[in-house]
């Protein structure tokens, strides 16, 4: 009697830490069961997307939830179709963003563009110094931004961390290819074709990672010759470290 008791006790709690909540009425494309946003933010986003379906058609829409959840209502409430997008945002999990597309979006925007998405702006990281409000407005910037431009494999813009990766894989290849370059013979000043050899590693570290990553997420001009300057230099440097066999082949 009491495992029955107590069965019953945990069925009711479970029921009522994930029960369906009813939707607020009138219909709204922004919807805060929590309260954690800021009146603000909600217009903004309202905003936002009114502007972004009127324009281009596609509805994207907001959901904030925690311990109450609508479940399948949320699907009749704001009408979604095949050229809907649901940005989730749930308090329970570590990264809280989700994102529910329909099929039409999903030609438009891959799965890895949504991976990239979540990583970028629902990490502890950026959430503790933007504050989730932001987190959500810069979300959906992106992708209005990507459905305007008619798709995208990638999220637009370059976050700082990013671009510091890129930087570092810049620096990299250049120190690859500086020491490539040193002199292999007498009376040589430099050895081109060990930097021929040592393409294939110093072109996917400047090239594809540090130079390709910044061009498919940014027009900027300023991360790429940053990048460009950090690769020479560190080309340089490399190419100018004295060895034993510099030396003694050459002569300056």
């Amino acid at each position: 009697m009491k495992s029955l008791l107590l069965t019953f006790l945990m069925l009711c709690l479970g029921w009522s830490v994930h029960a369906e909540v009813p939707l607020p009425s009138p219909v709204r494309p922004v919807v805060d069961l929590v309260g954690t946003l800021d009146a603000q933010t909600r217009n903004l986003l309202t905003t936002d997307i009114g502007r972004l379906e009127h324009e281009t058609g596609w509805k994207v829409r907001v959901l904030v939830q925690q311990n109450d959840r609508p479940g399948s209502k949320v699907k009749p409430y704001w009408g979604l179709n095949e050229r809907s997008v649901v940005i989730l945002m749930d308090l329970t999990e570590k990264n809280p963003l989700r994102f529910n597309a329909g099929a039409e979006v999903q030609k438009k925007l891959p799965r890895f563009f949504w991976r990239e998405l979540q990583a970028r702006y629902g990490n502890q990281y950026y959430i503790a110094d933007h504050g989730r409000g932001a987190a959500l407005v810069a979300t959906f910037g992106a992708i209005g931004t990507s459905l305007r431009e008619g798709g995208r494999a990638t999220v637009p813009g370059l976050s700082y961390d990013h671009w510091l990766l890129t930087f570092i894989s810049s620096i990299l290849g250049g120190l690859v290819a500086g020491f490539a370059c040193h002199p292999r013979r007498a009376g040589e000043f430099w050895h081109w074709q060990g930097l021929l050899f040592a393409a294939p590693l110093w072109s996917i570290l400047f090239v594809l990672f540090g130079l390709g990553v910044v061009l498919v997420r940014t027009l900027e001009l300023l991360p790429v010759l940053q990048n460009c300057g950090g690769f020479a230099a560190a080309a340089l440097v490399a190419f100018l470290i004295p060895t034993p066999k510099r030396e003694k082949n050459v002569e300056f």
